[in-house]
């Protein structure tokens, strides 16, 4: 990814992903999903980032899925990832609500900007 070869760093995390789903925390997944994403594989990274915002709640994970999401013009579906991101921020313990705080604000903002 760091060469911006993202169609070939796209194909070694897929073999990753497909290995060890799971591998640090869901981190090879959401690689794959930006890989797909920046190669311009849109569907892809947006099927990755589905399967994975269903077994994390990482803001940056559902905020490149709402992304995608409204880009594709499904509003709605962006609308509850964002929505999610500020929800479930309340349940952050205090030790991570530095880390999460800054995506707290960005679905805020991303959310305002949503037509609808």
């Amino acid at each position: 990814m760091g060469c911006q070869k993202f169609a070939e760093a796209a194909r070694s995390l897929a073999r990753v992903a497909e290995e060890a789903p799971g591998h640090d925390s869901g981190e090879a997944r959401y690689a794959l999903a930006l890989a797909y994403e920046k190669s311009g594989d849109k569907n892809r990274a947006l099927s990755t980032l589905e399967s994975l915002a269903r077994t994390t709640s990482l803001p940056k994970v559902l905020f490149s899925l709402a992304s995608l999401q409204a880009e594709a013009g499904d509003t709605a579906r962006a609308r509850e990832a964002l929505t999610r991101i500020i929800d479930e921020s309340e349940y952050v313990p205090s030790y991570h609500v530095r880390e999460v705080r800054p995506w707290v604000r960005k679905a805020r903002k991303a959310l305002s900007a949503l037509p609808g």
